[in-house]
């Protein structure tokens, strides 16, 4: 199994983003790399064993999310 999975991620509207992850487990860590627009964490919870939980700054905004 990969050591860390990247899931890319591209916002349909502004606001809160839930992106399903293929790991099975809680994320040790991750960690986003935008490749357009701006994304930051919800809180409290930044993820579980089956989702992320982001916040996209516009429509379009993507980015590659890596967890491990």
């Amino acid at each position: 199994m990969a050591s860390y999975i990247e899931v890319p991620v591209t916002a349909t509207a502004p606001g809160n983003l839930t992106v399903p992850h293929p790991l099975g487990r809680v994320p040790v860590g991750a960690k986003v790399m935008v490749t357009s627009g701006e994304f930051w964490w919800q809180s409290p919870v930044k993820w579980d064993a089956a989702n992320l939980y982001l916040v996209a700054s516009a429509a379009g905004a993507s980015a590659k999310v890596v967890i491990w």
